[in-house]
């Protein structure tokens, strides 16, 4: 088995045997997590120098075997990608294109080059996504953990505008991350992407479910600390659950404000839309009264009664219909309605039965 070979020195004879015994293994294809995971097991940071690296894989790249050649061309994209040297990468991405795009995993390659060459770019997403089609490498929970890491990335980014991201990807990316796990056995690094796509969903929910999503977060970073045998990663997985809290309260603090801030606009609103009701009505009223009190001192009492009343009804549906004008057609529909009948019904009533004393 190709996971109990030690690379005691590099060389590319030994390098060679090793690539081959990989291709062979796997039977070429390149698609598997398990072939990345075996080329990756070359790539030491600590044991090789990048003089070493570049100079033995070079040289594999013009091998005859071209699968062989694949895997040389593989593992110096890892080691460019994991030493951070962007121009060398990109570099041999380019070189190589033509050469190498008809691998399906050569997309993948491409598509760590462009995150370090441009992090943010909202393309980085769809790229992924389009990757973990089952005709590209959707058999690589690796390249699924990658999408999921993305959009967690997208949201986190600016998580005052994750709320498309939220709708378009987390449901997808939560069911990618929990088949990385299962096909993983439980990888710690993909418990903490999960938590972080849990924390940002209960950002965006309410009720209940918002707890059980936060605390279940928590619980996938208890885990990754937990099963991590690495104490860097343990301390950086620790880390990871400290901002997401802090996000989550946050965010939640936030949300709570503008609730009670929307809450007391509310409040000032209709206080304001009371008052002007009122002012309107008792505006009207002392109107009606000094108007009542000059109209009717040459009137009968018969026909004083009658103008007061048609008045009066008048005064009843101009307020119902401000009634309308203040608050819409949804609200107070009904006493609205009433006002307003009741002043026509004022209205007719005093015209006909008391319009001939008008006369």
């Amino acid at each position: 088995m190709v996971s109990s070979v030690v690379m005691s020195d590099l060389n590319a004879q030994n390098v060679y045997e090793y690539l081959k015994s990989v291709v062979d293994e796997f039977h070429g294809d390149d698609t598997l997590r398990e072939y990345e995971e075996s080329i990756v097991k070359l790539i030491d940071l600590n044991k090789w120098s990048v003089e070493s690296v570049t100079s033995v894989m070079q040289q594999l790249i013009k091998s005859d075997d071209r699968n062989v050649a694949y895997a040389a061309f593989y593992a110096l994209c890892t080691f460019y990608r994991r030493n951070h040297d962007i121009n060398e990468y990109g570099d041999i991405i380019n070189k190589f294109r033509s050469e190498f795009q008809h691998m399906r995993s050569f997309a993948f390659l491409e598509l760590m080059y462009q995150e370090m060459k441009s992090p943010d770019s909202p393309k980085l997403l769809d790229t992924v996504d389009q990757l973990c089609a089952p005709d590209m490498l959707g058999s690589n929970y690796g390249v699924q953990h990658c999408y999921a890491e993305y959009v967690a990335i997208a949201c986190e980014k600016d998580i005052d505008k994750a709320e498309y991201v939220v709708k378009k990807h987390m449901e997808k990316a939560l069911s990618r991350v929990n088949d990385a796990l299962r096909l993983s056995n439980g990888y710690p690094k993909f418990y903490v992407t999960r938590a972080r796509l849990l924390v940002i969903k209960a950002i965006f929910t309410d009720g209940k479910e918002r707890e059980i999503l936060f605390n279940s977060a928590l619980e996938d970073i208890d885990l990754a600390v937990a099963t991590e045998k690495v104490v860097s990663k343990m301390v950086g997985y620790q880390i990871t659950g400290t901002r997401l809290q802090m996000l989550y309260y946050q965010q939640s603090l936030s949300k709570n404000i503008a609730q009670q801030e929307a809450s007391l606009n509310e409040r000032i609103q209709d206080v304001n839309v009371k008052n002007l009701e009122f002012l309107g009505f008792f505006s009207a009223i002392i109107g009606l009264m000094l108007a009542n009190i000059q109209l009717v001192q040459n009137l009968h009492f018969a026909q004083a009664a009658t103008l007061v009343v048609v008045l009066n009804g008048c005064i009843l549906t101009a307020f119902g219909a401000l009634g309308f004008i203040l608050h819409g057609t949804k609200e107070r529909l009904k006493t609205n309605c009433i006002i307003i009948a009741l002043g026509l019904i004022l209205t007719i009533v005093a015209l006909i039965y008391g319009g001939i004393y008008a006369i």
